[in-house]
Parts: structure tokens; sequence; C-alpha cells
């Protein structure tokens, strides 16, 4: 049982952390809020849209070019964990290009996973993620620590909420996806 939920929680990690919605900020700094930007990580003040997908044209979502976003261009992804202390976390694109994501400081599996986690920001600005799996009755008790949002200066407490609000929803469906006893702790320091 331990086992499936270390596979199943750092599935939800690794494809369960969507852009937070509700965000005042402006990650690419075009002038546009992230949560109107129809391209959040690259710079396109003028927002630029040529096929009407809801993606802007500097990095447009339709990966295989049938005129629909669907779930078949995202399957053109490949996100890859490196098993190891000192291994990257990184998304690789259907063009090859990869975008770091962080990076694991401790692999104990099936026990305990830590990682600094930078994703879409500065590698300066990571938070760490800590997450242990213990026996507990006929489950296994997750503890998941994220913290290290002092990095973010004033704006630390938002942006730990909102990290906390996106980790309540990740945990909820991986509490959903596991049998057995669950029990969730979500600290945001």
């Amino acid at each position: 049982m331990q086992r499936i939920a270390w596979l199943a929680l750092t599935a939800l990690l690794l494809w369960g952390m969507p852009a937070i919605a509700g965000s005042a900020s402006d990650v690419d700094g075009d002038g546009v809020p992230d949560n109107l930007d129809n391209c959040s990580l690259k710079f396109n003040p003028a927002q630029d849209d040529t096929d009407g997908d809801y993606c802007g044209n500097i990095c447009d979502c339709d990966y295989n070019q049938n005129g629909a976003v669907t779930i078949a261009d995202f399957g053109q992804f490949s996100v890859v964990f490196e098993p190891r202390a000192g291994g990257r976390i990184f998304e690789r694109g259907p063009d090859g290009a990869e975008h770091e994501w962080g990076q694991v400081t401790a692999w104990d599996a099936p026990h305990h996973l830590a990682y600094r986690w930078h994703i879409f920001l500065d590698p300066g600005r990571a938070t760490t993620v800590e997450v242990t799996f213990e026996p507990s009755g006929v489950g296994t008790r997750v503890r998941l620590v994220n913290d290290g949002f002092e990095v973010f200066g004033d704006g630390a407490g938002e942006r730990a909420g909102r990290v906390g609000d996106a980790w309540a929803g990740i945990t909820d469906r991986y509490r959903s996806s596991v049998d057995g006893e669950f029990a969730q702790e979500i600290l945001n320091q």
C-alpha cells in the first residue's frame, strides 16, 4: 500500500500542479495579469492568438495542429523526475526543449521525497517540498510540507496561501485515487 501511495502522489505532483487561478501576479511582466494572460510565461503584451484557440501565438498549445487543443496535445510532453538526490525535475516539450521545474534533494522510495520547486520561476526563488509516507492502520499517512516562501518577500503570505489551495486540490485528487485510510497535512510556512 505504501508503494502505491508513493507512486500515486508522485504522479499527481508531476501532472497535477496547474497554474493557480485567480492570481493577480504577472510572471512574464507583459502587463497582463496571469489569470487573463493567454501565455503567462512568455512576454506577449499584444496577446496575439491567430488561430483563436485561446493560447497566444508565442506559446500555442495546439502542438499537433489539428485545430483544437485537446489532451492529445499535452500527451506530447514528458515530465522527468530523476529518482535520486541531485536529480533534475523538468518538462520536455514536443520540440525537445527542456524546462527546469526543480531539483530532488532526497529520494528514499517509498518513504521520503524532498525537492526544491521553482516551476516557471527563477531557481533562486525555489521553495522546498518534503513528502513522507508512513504506514498507518490499513493505509498510509502522507505528510506534505511546502515551505521557504520567504523568498517572495512581502508577497510570501499570499503566495503560500495560493500554493496551499493548489496542494489541497492535488491531495484531494490523490486521496480519491488510493484505497484505504488517508491522512493529510499541508503546512505552508
